[in-house]
């Protein structure tokens, strides 16, 4: 399966959605800089383990990062990236206690969302 050419405009995306470098990204994921910034413009192609490693570094699902460098074929799920990344990141807790303790944080962060959204429809 060949690499889509999308895949380094992708990942500096990530990377900029985040405000990360890619020495940020270096030290997480354990790959060279050097080796990030040219898989990014296009000159490096990652293979399987590169890209188990940037989806570590990323924290984002492996099946995600395989999917955007056309390793996987994209799924027909009805779950979109973000609530992939939703259900990774729940799914990293350790115990029903984390779990709630997220689904907590979630419901504060929610309802602080909703109040400044009322504040700016009020104003």
């Amino acid at each position: 399966m060949a690499y889509p050419q999308e895949f380094g405009p992708w990942l500096q995306a990530e990377l900029d959605r985040r405000d990360w470098t890619t020495v940020f990204l270096s030290k997480k994921a354990g790959i060279s800089q050097p080796h990030i910034s040219r898989i990014i413009d296009g000159t490096r192609k990652p293979g399987p383990s590169t890209l188990a490693a940037l989806a570590k570094g990323l924290d984002l699902p492996a099946e995600t990062v395989f999917q955007k460098a056309g390793l996987l074929p994209p799924t027909k799920e009805k779950l979109d990236d973000l609530e992939k990344e939703w259900e990774y990141l729940f799914d990293q807790a350790g115990n029903d206690a984390e779990r709630r303790e997220l689904l907590e944080r979630a419901r504060f962060e929610l309802a602080r969302i909703r109040e400044r959204r009322a504040r700016y429809d009020i104003d």
